[in-house]
């Protein structure tokens, strides 16, 4: 299982795992996007995420990571960077229409990927990146 489906089988966000656990959202989404490794982490992290997820260290540490990919951001067709940067926006100013922004944002995604102007795997990262953390 991956580190991101954990958090959505539990219908938590990283805004609210950040809530529970302590630990600051820019820390859990470098994680959640695999900016940062879970190996990395201190103990007292590790060990902070673990009991807000309600499983154990090595379970935490068990779970499958995104790889961080850069290059999946950059380059993208200016309708979907333009609908990443008003869903970002809305977020950081507690928008009232962030949920019509995450709905541009998916459907664009997903509009590239039928498209073949991204691949599966780069539509899949654009997700878990900006839609699920």
């Amino acid at each position: 299982m991956r580190l991101v489906e954990k958090l959505y089988n539990l219908n938590l966000s990283i805004y609210k795992l950040s809530s529970i656990s302590g630990i600051p959202q820019s820390t859990l989404n470098d994680i959640f996007i695999g900016k940062s490794n879970l190996y990395d982490c201190n103990g007292k992290t590790l060990l902070k995420i673990s009991n807000a997820l309600n499983i154990t260290i090595e379970e935490l540490l068990s779970l499958k990571q995104e790889a961080y990919k850069p290059e999946y951001e950059k380059n993208l067709p200016p309708f979907l960077q333009e609908g990443i940067e008003k869903l970002k926006k809305a977020k950081r100013h507690k928008d009232s229409f962030y949920d019509c922004y995450w709905m541009e944002v998916n459907s664009s995604i997903n509009v590239c990927e039928v498209e073949h102007i991204i691949s599966s795997e780069h539509a899949s990262y654009l997700r878990n990146k900006f839609l699920w953390s």
